[in-house]
């Protein structure tokens, strides 16, 4: 009998302004999906929420299902990390946290020429820590 795939997080590369239709069209496809948003206020003090990570969403589901994912209208690609295990539980958890603590952040968009380009990133002192 063949051994059931484990489910793992991953992140999904979508089409700009498309990251909501994306996480809600991919709750029938995989285990679970998430969008992490955070809010932001306008210049007339009413407030939105955007995307944490413009361009991307979360899925918990097996390697298996990623080539599927290519057929929702807006998914552009799949980032496979950790050598297609996926994102660690612990890190989606931490981000969670994060979001739900509604700590302030600010979307940068990446650039090439940026002087981190290529390096790895460690945030050693987060305001949230805990099991």
């Amino acid at each position: 009998m063949a051994r059931a795939e484990s489910s793992r997080w991953h992140a999904i590369h979508v089409r700009a302004r498309f990251e909501r239709v994306v996480a809600l069209r991919l709750q029938d496809k995989v285990e679970e999906s998430y969008l992490p948003l955070r809010r932001v206020v306008g210049p007339h003090h009413n407030s939105i929420h955007v995307p944490l990570f413009p361009g991307y969403v979360f899925c918990k589901c097996p390697s298996s299902v990623l080539p599927s994912l290519f057929m929702v209208p807006g998914v552009l690609s799949a980032i496979v990390g950790e050598s297609i295990g996926g994102i660690p539980e612990r890190e989606i958890i931490s981000l969670r946290r994060i979001v739900t603590a509604a700590v302030h952040s600010q979307s940068r968009p990446f650039k090439a020429e940026d002087e981190y380009a290529g390096n790895l990133i460690v945030w050693e002192a987060l305001p949230i820590t805990g099991n």
